[in-house]
């Protein structure tokens, strides 16, 4: 596992961020924010996953996660996260485990959203697997899936804990700013390590299914 980030994520990263805080709102907004999912869309977000399609599903795995975080902690939304997370999860199901067809079929405009299906038959060809191999695939998309959601459960806390940084450090009570009491400080300290626990939890997880383990 590389603890380093590297110019590709690094410049991924402030991209999306700054996609990110251009177009989603500042206070929270009826249903949800397709302005900012097209705007990542189109800036060629998806296209970070099947930027590797040739070297393996997972090869721009590492890209596609430093723009999510940047995108989870720009937005400050776990709804918003969990769309995109469950985005990428289909992606990578597709590239790794669907045939040449399927991703020529479904890749170009994948669909997110409301879907009604009446009467619609599933060939052979719709399965992403034979019958005998659905529980593995399964367990691998569910695998990614939860992964995803670890990282941005650990993500979406960072923005919210700056800002209790900033008012413990301008409140004050009994004659000092509330960062000098130690039981604040604790509790501060306590989610801090909590998320990075997670975070890098979840990074090793993803890790762990990029090698295949």
């Amino acid at each position: 596992m590389n603890f380093e980030a590297t110019p590709d994520q690094r410049a991924a990263a402030a991209t999306y961020r700054a996609i990110a805080l251009r177009h989603f709102a500042p206070s929270p907004r009826r249903g949800f924010d397709w302005a900012t999912w097209r705007a990542l869309s189109e800036a060629g977000l998806w296209r970070t996953l099947v930027a590797g399609r040739d070297a393996g599903a997972d090869a721009s795995l590492n890209v596609f996660i430093a723009a999510f975080e940047a995108i989870v902690a720009a937005t400050r939304s776990v709804g918003f996260a969990m769309a995109l997370a469950n985005q990428a999860t289909v992606i990578r199901a597709l590239l790794l485990h669907g045939t040449p067809a399927q991703r020529d079929r479904f890749l170009p405009a994948l669909p997110i959203g409301d879907m009604t299906f009446d009467g619609v038959p599933v060939g052979t060809d719709d399965l992403l697997c034979t019958p005998k191999d659905g529980l593995r695939v399964l367990m691998d998309i569910a695998s990614m899936n939860r992964a995803l959601f670890g990282l941005l459960c650990a993500d979406v806390v960072g923005p919210f804990l700056d800002d209790a940084l900033a008012y413990v450090g301008e409140r004050g009570a009994l004659g000092v700013t509330l960062d000098k009491h130690q039981h604040v400080q604790r509790r501060l300290v306590d989610i801090h390590v909590g998320a990075e626990r997670s975070r890098w939890m979840a990074l090793a997880a993803l890790d762990q299914l990029r090698a295949g383990d």
